[in-house]
Formats: C-alpha cells, structure tokens, sequence
C-alpha cells in the first residue's frame, strides 16, 4: 500500500517551456493496493508562471492517484499567471475511478490572485472531475481570479465527472473575471443517476463576463437539493445570449427530484441584450425533472437596459414541466 502525506511545502515555479505540463504540486502515489490516504495539506503555491506557454497546462496541486480517500485541505494557490492556451486548475482531482476512489474532501483551501491572460484555455479554480463515490466541496474561498482576454470559460468550482454522491457547501466564490465564453461560480454537473446532490449555503457574487455569466448551475442527480444559497451582482455585456445571466440553473439531465428552497438571488444584470430571455434568476431548463419543488426563495430582478428593441427577465422559468410541480411561499419581485 502507499499512503502519503504531501504538508507545508511553498513552491514557486517558473516555466520556459511551451507545451508541457507546469504543476506545483503532483501527486501519483496512492493508487496501488486498497484503503490507502492522500493527504495534501497546508501547502502554498505562489507566484509560479509560465511567460513561454503555446498550449501549455497550469495546475496548482494536481492529484492524480486513485487513492480510496483523498483529502486537500488549507491550500492556498495565490497570484500565479500563465498565457497560452492551455488550460489552467489551481486544484485537480486528476484521478477518477468511481471502484477505487470512496470519498475526495476538499476543504478549507483558497484560490485568489491568479491571472490566465492566453486567448484560449479554460480556467478552472477548482476542477473536481473525479469519478468517485462522494465528493465534498466546502469551506473554500475562491476570488479575485481573472481570465479575461480568454474565449472558452472560467469557473470557481468545475465538477462534470460520472460520479455519484456531491456535496458542495459553504463555499465563497466571488470576484470571477471571464471573457466571452461562460462563467459559472459553481458547476456542480456530476453524477450518473441514482445519485444524491446538496449545494447548500454557499454565497456567489460579483462574477462578470462578455459571454454567459451564471451562479450556480446543477443537474445529474436522482436527488438534488439547492438551499441557503446567496447569488448576486452577476453581469454580462453580452448583446444576444439566452439568458445572458441566471442566479440558478437546473440543467436538463437526469433530474428526478429536485428541492429549491431558501435561496436569495439579486442584482442580476445584463444590460446590453435584446434577448427576450436576458436574465433569469430560477430556471428549470430540464425536461428530465420529475418532481420540483421549489419553496421560500426570494428573488429580486431589477436590471435596466441601453436596448431600444427588446429585452426580457424572469424571476423564475420553468422551461420544461415536470410530472409534479409545486411553487409556494416565494417571493419573486421583477421590476426590470
């Protein structure tokens, strides 16, 4: 067996290559025999860069083991830069194989800082893409983190694996900076259903972007539930997208049962579209949900345009109609 422990290291790390791979930490241990434990944990990445990269990667703390349990804690992966177009991930959870991999923890660490100036290359803060048995995703601080010149996305926690059981929860995630492709503060897409979901009590704010600018956006689960969530100061200068901003999203695969309940979205704003569907705070985009039930949410919409043709918001969409629908005790205030 080969546990390992990876604690209190500062690396910074300066490329002159191209095309490969520039990683401050990179773990491949933990993969042989049964039961093992990585552990990466009050490490700082810091002012690593890569001024030669074409279509070299960035990643901050890579794990790419398949360790039975993997835990990255009190990170903190700060004020790095890389141009190029390759991608850049300030933590990737690299190994991904649901039989082996029973529980990934990633917790208490901080992305903040970091600039991705290439044309190209997505921008994960956190890539969580690991086929695994439960992912949990909480306590983290995600800011000031910018890929602005780029065309393909930026998102503050990214997680699109065929896994099963997510938890994503008190989190911070704010002050995102993207260009024209999207930008989304948590993304939390993974599962294969039957599965369980929460995204609970985390606050997404002051995201901006040219293209599509979301705050939360969730779907793949037999289960699913969204509550005390805050989502506000969203913006896009977008002049065509559907919406060009929206507070919360379920997507359209495999959404059985899904609960909304006690969110607060606000301050959505995506002034330059004539889009008829230019923002929406609630959207149910799925046509695979069964049941939704959707309780005590506020949303206020109160955003203006410079159109002078047509422009449109909704509090709540439901884009598709579930079998079983039920929408009390909100309040939804849409003065735009």
């Amino acid at each position: 067996n080969s546990s390992v422990d990876i604690y209190g290291d500062t690396v910074t790390v300066v490329s002159g290559a191209a095309s490969s791979q520039l990683m401050g930490i990179n773990n491949t241990f933990g993969s042989t025999g049964a039961g093992n434990t990585v552990n990466v944990y009050n490490c700082v990445i810091q002012n690593c860069s890569y001024p030669t990269a074409t279509s070299g990667e960035f990643r901050g703390i890579n794990i790419a083991s398949t360790a039975a349990n993997t835990n990255v804690y009190n990170n903190k992966v700060i004020n790095n830069t890389h141009i190029g177009t390759g991608a850049w991930a300030g933590i990737q959870i690299a190994g991904s194989t649901a039989t082996n991999m029973l529980l990934v923890n990633i917790y208490n660490n901080e992305i903040s800082g970091n600039v991705k100036s290439g044309t190209a290359g997505i921008m994960y803060c956190v890539n969580a893409s690991s086929s695994n048995q439960t992912s949990n995703f909480y306590n983290n601080n995600i800011f000031n983190n910018t890929a602005a010149s780029s065309t393909v996305a930026l998102y503050g926690y990214y997680n699109f694996a065929v896994g099963f059981n997510e938890n994503v929860y008190n989190n911070q995630v704010n002050n995102l900076t993207g260009g024209t492709g999207e930008v989304v503060g948590i993304y939390a897409r993974s599962g294969s259903s039957p599965t369980d979901k929460q995204v609970y009590g985390n606050t997404v704010h002051t995201l901006a972007g040219a293209g599509q600018v979301g705050g939360i956006w969730m779907e793949y689960a037999g289960n699913n539930l969204a509550y005390r969530n805050r989502v506000y100061n969203l913006s896009s200068t977008t002049t065509s997208l559907t919406p060009g901003v929206y507070g919360f999203q379920y997507g359209t695969n495999q959404g059985l049962n899904v609960a909304i309940n006690n969110n607060f979205i606000s301050d959505l704003r995506s002034p330059n579209n004539t889009s008829v569907g230019a923002i929406y705070g609630i959207w149910i985009a799925g046509a695979s949900v069964t049941s939704a039930k959707i309780y005590y949410n506020t949303v206020y919409l109160n955003a203006a345009t410079t159109s002078a043709t047509s422009f449109g918001t909704a509090a709540m969409l439901m884009q598709s109609t579930p079998f079983t629908v039920d929408v009390r005790n909100n309040i939804f205030v849409n003065v735009s």
